[in-house]
C-alpha cells in the first residue's frame, strides 16, 4: 500500500475484475433458479390426487320438499386424466426456427434436467410459433412439456406424416418443435 492507502496499479484486479466475477455468478445463481422451478412444476403436476384436488369431486344437491327421490343415482365425477412423470416421456426436440442456431440442442438439455428422457436433437422445416405434439397414448402429458418449454408453446395434434427429420415415431412419444 502507498500512502494514500490505495494498492499500487497492476495489484489486486480492481472493480472490472469483481463485476465481472459478480455477472457470471448471477448467471449461474438465475440458470439454477430456472431449472429449480422447472423441477418443481414437474413435482406439483406430477403429484397425484392427494385429496386438495378438483379432480374427481362429485357435485350433488340436498333433496328439497318439491324435488322428488331419484330413481337411480347419477353420477357427476369427472373423469381424471392420468399423465406420467417425465422420466417415463421421450422427446424428441426439433429446431425450426434457425438451423444455426443450437436451440434444439439448448432445449434438449432443459427438457433433460427437468427429467425428461430425450433422444438427440435435430433441425426441421422452418415454421413459425413452438408447439408440443404427443403420439397416442400420450396426449395428457404435453401440457406439462408445454409449460417446460416455455410459456408462449401451444400444444397441437401429432402432425401427419411427422416433420422430417421426426420419421422414427418408435424413439419418441412426445415432440417438440421449435419455431421463429
Amino acid at each position: 500500500m502507498n500512502q494514500l492507502g490505495r494498492q499500487p496499479a497492476g495489484r489486486g484486479g480492481g472493480f472490472a475484475r469483481s463485476m465481472a466475477s459478480s455477472a457470471v455468478r448471477g448467471g449461474v445463481l438465475i440458470a439454477l433458479a430456472i431449472v429449480i422451478g422447472l423441477v418443481l412444476l414437474q413435482i406439483v403436476d406430477s403429484a397425484g390426487d392427494d385429496g386438495s384436488s378438483d379432480d374427481g369431486v362429485t357435485v350433488s344437491s340436498t333433496p328439497d320438499e318439491t324435488t322428488p327421490p331419484a330413481t337411480e343415482p347419477t353420477d357427476t365425477t369427472q373423469p381424471t386424466t392420468d399423465t406420467r412423470p417425465p422420466n417415463e416421456i421421450r422427446v424428441l426436440v426439433l429446431n425450426g426456427a434457425d438451423p444455426e442456431a443450437p436451440l434444439a440442442g439448448t432445449t434438449t438439455e432443459a427438457l433433460r434436467s427437468a427429467g425428461y428422457q430425450t433422444i438427440p436433437p435435430n433441425n426441421t422445416e422452418q415454421r413459425s410459433g413452438t408447439v408440443v405434439a404427443c403420439q397416442e397414448g400420450f396426449a395428457p402429458d404435453a401440457p406439462a412439456l408445454a409449460i417446460a418449454v416455455g410459456e408462449t408453446t401451444v400444444v397441437e395434434d401429432f402432425p401427419n406424416p411427422p416433420p422430417e427429420n421426426a420419421e422414427n415415431l418408435e424413439q419418441y412419444d412426445c415432440l417438440v418443435i421449435l419455431g421463429s
